[in-house]
């Protein structure tokens, strides 16, 4: 997705949670995203916390699997060339975007 954004896009806008902001986007658990695969779809199955309410518990461990967070490193090198904007909460970067084609003032 990142390469096909890349190569089509004269200006784009990507955000992303990030990975070391503690509490998880999609869970709502904190520290969820250090968790071991098996442990977050257990938990996800379990008490299905944020967007696993409603999920089937038998599609638990798929939905956990396809949740890949990033970190700054990891998204400038997907969209090199790319501006970085930390979105703050409480100190905290909450998500990274990265853009491009927009004026910096």
């Amino acid at each position: 997705m990142a390469a096909e954004v890349s190569r089509v896009g004269q200006r784009y806008w990507i955000q992303t949670p990030n990975r070391y902001f503690p509490m998880e986007a999609h869970s709502l658990v904190p520290l969820y995203q250090f968790l071991p695969r098996w442990q977050q779809a257990s938990l996800a199955k379990r008490f299905q916390p944020g967007w696993y309410q409603g999920i089937p518990p038998e599609d638990a461990e798929r939905e956990a699997s396809m949740i890949r967070l990033l970190t700054v490193r990891e998204l400038r090198k997907i969209f090199p060339g790319c501006n970085i904007w930390r979105e703050r909460m409480l100190g905290w970067t909450k998500s990274l975007v990265a853009y491009k084609g927009f004026d910096d003032r």
